[in-house]
């Protein structure tokens, strides 16, 4: 059974890249006349095998790396075999040999066959799975949108199983089953479409994480009986405002760079259903992205990729316009990590290598100010860093890069706008990638005090006390002023030395002037807060008073003789006045504290004067019922 139809190759203007960063470079792309849906490849020895459909028959051709075709196109199905019309299929190589599993009209039936290296069907078609034997009470398990995964002894075709698993099938070489179908385990749920490939000792599964127009686009990780071999899903694109990421048909890895090529289709917010177009992405091996491009317009559909030599084959088919195939130059390795973290995981649009090695700057710093260094770890050649237009560039007026360096184009209050946002490209060479940040004015805490009121102290006499008070005022725009101490210099003290004042409000600091001597005290208030270092000056002036004129009348019984001294002075409190004496002090005429004697409660004491030179001194008696003072004279 062979069949053979008109199957050319003709270039066509490709569409351009959406995103500005265009770092994937096509060299070439065709279109594949006479054929309707799903241009799979598949590499042999030498060239690649593509496989189309067309109604119920299914094509094999080869494609030299000029994409051009070599030899006649093979009926691999046709309509001889007396099967339905075909809707999905999918194509891989495997052991020297091809295989291709595809599902009728209706999604009821899957079936598998076997291709040797010219692309001539070997033994019987196998039906995989037929829904119209199964019980009609049993779940639904669609056959279209199938994957097709190769491990070094398993042929896994599966199909899926609403909402988030996939039913699988294990076949050997000879596509004899090896297992009985099984279910891939629920804790890594998964859409109904996707790619995947064994890599590292893993099946690296990717679809998106739900059906819908929020779906993320995801990779699972399976062992090679296709259990579990991560916790979770890992996010690869987040779905934004309701836009679609799934339907990832197409992988490819590149064992050099170790870089994945993701092809998937992807909807915009409002889109529905068969208006998606194909997107085409480029994850590092600690999967953050890379690269992503929009290849197509609307209404173009399950991509296919294939690594040849140092190019990527890009495979896709248009809602009634035939196959297209494209042809990249591969990333050099350059922009992605070479070390992941402990979990192995990267992904999501904001993992982008590009870093910044300080987001944040003061408020009110002037125009032009350094806020920090873009750089790629790892990276070997020179970088080129600029902004650029796109998601997240709401401030990129705001800003400018100096080679590497990121400065200030404005200057900021942080009251009026304390949240930026810019988006950056970094180039070298062919690659770019870009990435958003988010810069963050720093709020410059503005606490002000204010002091009303003055500390010039009247004269006060030695041994007694005056005050007055100061009022300390909050007088900046941040609540939460911290007055952390107040000190004042000898002869001064303050009722409070610390504080918390928000925004208006005060505290009242009374000072007081406690001289021990005649003479002028001075120095400075000083507080210490987060608003600063102030000072206040502070005097005052101790005065020695001698008058006695307004002693009471128990004082006056006391004698102290003789007068004026030469050794020895008596002290003699009145018999009958309950007076005791309890402390006795000799100052000199400037109020200085020459001797100090305690007494126990005596009516009479004396007092050596005979180290005393002549002069003129005062006597303090302190006594149970208060302070007496006396001048004395030494001869």
């Amino acid at each position: 059974m062979r069949n053979t139809v008109a199957f050319a190759l003709s270039i066509f203007l490709f569409i351009p890249a959406i995103l500005s960063a265009q770092t994937l470079n096509r060299v070439d792309s065709v279109k594949v006349d006479q054929a309707n849906i799903w241009g799979v490849l598949a590499e042999a020895n030498e060239h690649m095998g593509l496989t189309v459909s067309r109604g119920n028959i299914i094509y094999f051709q080869y494609i030299n790396e000029a994409m051009q075709r070599v030899g006649d196109p093979v009926a691999v199905i046709s309509e001889n075999d007396g099967l339905p019309k075909i809707v999905d299929h999918k194509t891989v190589f495997w052991k020297g040999a091809y295989y291709v599993s595809f599902s009728s009209a209706g999604d009821k039936q899957l079936y598998l066959v076997k291709l040797n290296a010219q692309g001539q069907r070997v033994g019987d078609i196998v039906t995989v799975w037929d829904q119209d034997t199964r019980p009609s009470n049993e779940p639904g398990k669609p056959t279209n949108d199938m994957i097709l995964i190769t491990t070094p002894d398993v042929l896994y075709v599966g199909h899926f199983q609403p909402a988030n698993q996939h039913y699988i099938h294990g076949f050997d070489a000879d596509i004899n089953r090896v297992s009985d179908p099984f279910l891939t385990d629920g804790s890594l749920p998964h859409n109904n479409v996707g790619g995947g490939l064994y890599v590292n000792e893993k099946i690296h599964l990717f679809t998106g994480s739900m059906f819908g127009g929020e779906s993320d686009l995801i990779v699972t990780e399976w062992d090679k009986d296709f259990q579990p071999a991560a916790q979770e899903p890992r996010t690869l694109i987040d779905s934004e405002n309701g836009n679609a990421n799934w339907f990832a048909t197409g992988v490819a890895h590149d064992e050099q760079t170790g870089y994945w090529y993701v092809g998937y289709q992807h909807l915009y917010e409002g889109e529905v259903l068969d208006e998606e177009h194909v997107d085409l992405a480029v994850f590092d091996r600690c999967f953050n992205l890379i690269y992503r491009e929009h290849v197509t317009a609307q209404r173009n559909f399950r991509p296919h990729l294939l690594i040849k030599g140092n190019y990527l084959y890009m495979t896709y088919d248009q809602a009634g316009g035939g196959v297209f195939m494209h042809k990249y130059d591969l990333l050099e390795e350059g922009f992605g990590s070479t070390e992941c973290g402990d979990d192995g995981k990267g992904g999501g649009q904001n993992d982008v290598p590009i870093q910044l090695d300080n987001n944040s700057f003061a408020e009110s710093a002037e125009e032009g100010t350094a806020v920090g260094k873009f750089f790629i770890e790892g990276a070997t050649e020179d970088i080129t860093y600029t902004l650029v237009a796109g998601e997240g560039d709401t401030h990129n007026s705001m800003f400018s890069i100096s080679a590497d360096e990121l400065l200030t184009a404005a200057v900021f209050n942080y009251e009026d706008l304390h949240e930026l946002s810019i988006r950056v490209k970094a180039t070298a060479g062919d690659q770019s990638a870009e990435k958003q940040f988010d810069i963050i004015v720093e709020n410059v805490i503005e606490h002000s005090l204010s002091i009303t009121g003055t500390l010039a102290f009247a004269s006060t006499e030695v041994g007694e006390s005056s005050s007055l008070s100061i009022t300390l005022t909050h007088t900046g725009e941040d609540d939460g002023l911290e007055i952390s101490n107040i000190t004042v210099p000898d002869g001064f003290s303050v009722n409070k030395t610390s504080a918390t004042l928000n925004v208006e409000e005060e505290v009242t600091i009374e000072v007081t002037f406690s001289p021990t001597e005649a003479k002028t005290y001075s120095g400075n208030l000083e507080i210490t807060s987060s608003a600063g270092s102030q000072q206040l000056a502070v005097s005052g002036t101790g005065e020695m008073v001698l008058g006695l004129e307004t002693e009471p009348e128990w004082a006056r019984t006391l004698e102290l003789y003789p007068q004026p001294a030469t050794e020895m002075v008596n002290l003699k409190l009145g018999a009958n006045n309950g007076a005791y004496i309890q402390e006795v002090r000799l100052l000199n005429a400037l109020g200085e504290p020459l001797v100090q004697q305690a007494i126990n409660n005596q009516k009479a004491t004396s007092l050596n004067m005979a180290e005393q030179p002549s002069g003129v001194y005062v006597v303090w008696i302190s006594t149970n019922l208060g302070l007496i003072k006396k001048r004395l004279l030494k001869q």
